[in-house]
């Protein structure tokens, strides 16, 4: 079967995986995470598992990978949606 855009769904995230994905694209580590966003080490470990899964990654350097290039595409679209004569 043919992959078409139309079956193709993009993962969707709780406002909590977003918070982890940002966390993650800053180096932050497991205890970091969880002090920053005030849960417990395990809930981190639970969203990362989960992140992975929904993701269809192996491991979490993809997992690593993978937040660091969602952010800079982030950054990428606001740049371009800036008015050129600021540059």
């Amino acid at each position: 079967m043919r992959r078409t855009e139309k079956n193709i769904a993009a993962p969707r995230f709780t406002p909590r995986e977003k918070e982890i994905l940002n966390c993650i694209s800053k180096g932050l580590k497991n205890k970091e995470i969880a002090e920053e966003l005030f849960i417990d080490v395990k809930t981190v470990e639970a969203h990362k598992s989960n992140l992975i899964r929904k993701l269809s990654l192996k491991n979490t350097s993809s997992l690593i990978i993978y937040s660091i290039i969602h952010i800079a595409n982030l950054i990428a679209i606001v740049i371009a949606l800036l008015p050129q004569d600021i540059f």
